[in-house]
């Protein structure tokens, strides 16, 4: 029986079949080997949630970044044993230079297994749920995902929703049809890239195809104001 656990049950969520669905084939009752990973939360809080994906995905290096640490990821019990491991990184998850940094000297190093899951539960804003796909989905490696939780219709989260997601979707769909001379992808960085999007409740999953992990430019990985503003997209609207 591939192992189930309880993910996320906050008031008015279900993730845990979703991650259960997508994630099962790297937990601990996978019935194939599961090879080494990386992992990348977005939003330690308190470290619960990071507690749980430790038991769920035993084959993987995980990291956190927490902008609060010393406000709530210090009550963690094993919170000085992940800041001297460099697992846990404290500081702002929406700065490009910050996160670049991380990523450089902390997580991209020669003996470190691929990146194939990033999970973003972190401030819930548009602007950082979409700078975290522009920043991390070009990192991860091929057929990893990108999970961004409580897209939920809140003021805070609703151009992630109304927004980017209709357009990323339509990027997925492009063609690249020389009939229309005015269509195009709005988000190059990224569309090479989609396998596919999934959604459900208050969650989407973004795949990455098979092309090879990339490493871009600080310019090309800080989101562009067409995330939270289609209209300045070719015409697709």
């Amino acid at each position: 029986m591939i192992f189930l656990i309880f993910f996320a049950m906050k008031k008015g969520h279900f993730y845990n079949t979703f991650y259960q669905r997508h994630l099962g084939h790297l937990s601990k009752g996978a019935p194939t080997k599961v090879k080494d990973h990386q992992f990348l939360e977005i939003g330690y809080f308190q470290g619960r949630g990071f507690d749980t994906y430790t038991e769920f995905l035993p084959k993987a290096e995980l990291h956190s970044m927490e902008i609060s640490c010393e406000s709530h990821a210090k009550k963690n019990d094993n919170y000085e044993t992940l800041l001297k491991a460099d697992r846990l990184h404290c500081g702002n998850a929406n700065d490009v230079s910050w996160i670049n940094k991380t990523w450089t000297e902390k997580m991209n190093r020669p003996d470190a297994p691929p990146l194939k899951i990033v999970v973003d539960d972190g401030a819930h804003l548009a602007k950082h749920m979409a700078q975290t796909v522009f920043f991390w989905f070009p990192r991860i490696q091929p057929r990893g995902v990108l999970i961004v939780e409580d897209i939920q219709p809140i003021r805070e989260a609703n151009k992630f929703r109304t927004q980017f997601l209709p357009q990323i979707m339509s990027d997925l769909h492009y063609c690249g049809d020389p009939k229309f001379v005015d269509d195009g992808p709005c988000y190059p960085t990224l569309m090479p890239l989609l396998a596919s999007i999934t959604c459900e409740m208050h969650i989407c999953l973004f795949e990455r195809n098979d092309e090879p992990a990339i490493e871009l430019d600080l310019v090309n990985s800080t989101m562009p104001a067409s995330a939270l503003d289609s209209s300045l997209c070719p015409s697709l609207n």
